[in-house]
């Protein structure tokens, strides 16, 4: 009677969960550098309107958020040797609420980003003359609160 050998499939399905976990690591690493060259950029460029200006460089700063948050989660994979365990990160969950806060703050902000598109159509002739911070200011805890609490 042969003998069946029961880990080849556990151990190919664990060289796929590592393979995954590097590659999306090394994503996450050149995903990081490039988000910070792009938040530079916008907060740099004098050519978007003051209001636009705050709402991407917001979104920006959570796009590094979660990019870093996902890096580390990406880093105990490898240092846990478990890449499904380190995914609920129930031994840190500080770091767990960071990267859904980067996450849900981050698809909030195309919602903010339409409705300055709509009071900038809306208003074209007094929105370009107007660049003050209000909206910002009006936004930005409304924002944080929706992330906060959902």
């Amino acid at each position: 009677m042969a003998s069946l050998n029961t880990t080849a499939p556990i151990d190919f399905e664990l060289f796929l969960l590592f393979f995954g976990g590097a590659v999306e690591l090394l994503t996450n690493f050149v995903g990081i550098p490039l988000s910070i060259a792009n938040l530079i950029l916008v907060a740099r460029t004098s050519v978007i309107h003051p209001n636009m200006k705050a709402i991407l460089i917001f979104q920006s700063l959570f796009i590094i958020l979660r990019g870093s948050c996902r890096f580390v989660i990406c880093l105990f994979k490898f240092f846990l040797w478990d890449p499904i365990g380190a995914e609920s990160m129930q031994f840190f969950p500080a770091l767990l609420k960071m990267y859904l806060i980067g996450i849900y703050a981050r698809n909030f902000v195309p919602s903010v980003l339409v409705i300055e598109l709509i009071l900038a159509t809306l208003f074209v002739r007094t929105y370009e003359k107007n660049c003050g911070h209000l909206f910002t200011f009006l936004w930005t805890p409304f924002a944080v609160r929706v992330i906060t609490f959902y």
